[in-house]
């Protein structure tokens, strides 16, 4: 559209500039003719009627070099207004600079809005992390069913297992999650909470430590800090073999044979010390 507009007032501004031509050049012989008369006239000014003629010719070329001036004048006008508005949409078109001006203000506002939201978020389950910290400390159960696979072998069939006792020796809230330490009879773990990012469900992953195989496992708590929850997870062998769990456990605190966590951290050289506070043993 610009391209176009731009297109339109160069014609029309050669329109003028040949307009202005053609008026100059159609003066001129009205100029040449005036002045063979002047001289023809001079050479017979005794003749009075021809004198006569002379001054009412004279007179009319005068007036007729005036209205030719006032309809030029008229021309010119007209093209330069008509350029003008055709002009209008252009500069209006590249005049854009206050709506960039506001839209980066707008921007600069939303990013801001954005930033202080996100830091307000980060707060709030910072402090989530530090209320809810201790509610991961304790022992719980672990009910589930597995599938294992050899490389160059068909699975087999699924299997029930169950983990007498688990549990979870001490936690530290931090702002990016609850970090913790646990075992159970076969072998120590890392655990790790989080809080989603609307602040209103929690989810931990297990890795363990000295397990053959090692394992790993994603728990889902719901809104329920520390409270019964699923886990999903697998193990990989050396020589390929895997096997693939799911479980139902229950919430960790301190009915679930807290009592027996002392034997348990024992083996793997753990501090029960945070459980017993917590549970009052």
């Amino acid at each position: 559209m610009v391209m176009i507009n731009r297109f339109v007032i160069a014609l029309v501004l050669l329109g003028c500039s040949l307009l202005v031509q053609s008026f100059s050049f159609s003066s001129l012989p009205s100029k040449r003719s005036s002045n063979n008369r002047q001289h023809h006239h001079q050479q017979l000014h005794e003749c009075s009627y021809l004198s006569v003629t002379y001054d009412n010719n004279n007179n009319n070329n005068k007036k007729n070099e005036q209205d030719k001036s006032v309809t030029f004048q008229k021309a010119f006008a007209a093209c330069f207004v008509t350029a003008a508005l055709w002009m209008s949409p252009v500069v209006l078109e590249q005049s854009n600079f206050p709506i960039i001006i506001s839209s980066q203000a707008v921007s600069a506002k939303e990013m801001t809005s954005g930033s202080s939201s996100r830091e307000n978020k980060n707060k709030d389950r910072t402090a989530a992390y530090a209320r809810n910290a201790d509610l991961f400390v304790g022992g719980y159960t672990v009910e589930g069913t597995k599938l294992s696979i050899i490389p160059g072998t068909a699975p087999g069939t699924t299997q029930d297992f169950r983990v007498a006792q688990e549990c979870i020796c001490s936690a530290t809230a931090t702002k990016h999650g609850i970090f913790a330490s646990g075992a159970n009879l076969d072998n120590a773990f890392l655990f790790v909470a989080t809080l989603d990012d609307k602040g209103e469900q929690w989810t931990a992953e297990q890795t363990s430590v000295g397990a053959t195989p090692p394992y790993k496992a994603t728990m889902q708590f719901g809104a329920t800090a520390g409270g019964p929850h699923t886990a999903i997870g697998s193990t990989l062998s050396k020589s390929g073999a895997t096997t693939a769990f799911a479980a139902e456990q229950s919430a960790m605190g301190c009915t679930e044979g807290t009592a027996a966590c002392e034997t348990v951290f024992g083996k793997h050289g753990l501090s029960w010390d945070m459980i017993r506070r917590r549970c009052g043993l």
